[in-house]
């Protein structure tokens, strides 16, 4: 993201693990990690954040941590999935691999 001319902030228990900006564009990202494929699910404070911020609040979650990580990213997931808890499925159909 750097590389993008992004500036990153790390915000441990603020319901999001990283603020990034770009110029105005402020977004709010949660990063969850598995080991393997698998349900991932926000706590109820990251889900209340995730209504809070909308369609600025991405959750990224990285599978096969760390053999061969793969990173997909889920803009609004609440919006989009509409659920706390979210599968292995419900992540690469409506997510954007990176």
């Amino acid at each position: 993201l750097k590389e993008r001319g992004c500036e990153v902030y790390a915000r441990e228990g603020k319901g999001y693990d990283l603020l990034v900006k770009r110029g105005d564009e402020v977004v709010y990202v949660e990063v969850k990690g598995r080991s393997r494929e698998g349900e991932v699910e926000l706590t109820e404070k990251e889900v209340k954040t995730a209504h809070n911020y909308g369609d600025r609040y991405w959750l990224v979650v990285v599978y096969d941590i760390p053999n061969d990580p793969r990173a997909y990213l889920v803009k609004n997931p609440i919006s989009h999935l509409g659920k706390i808890s979210f599968s292995a499925e419900d992540i690469k159909k409506r997510g954007e691999q990176l």
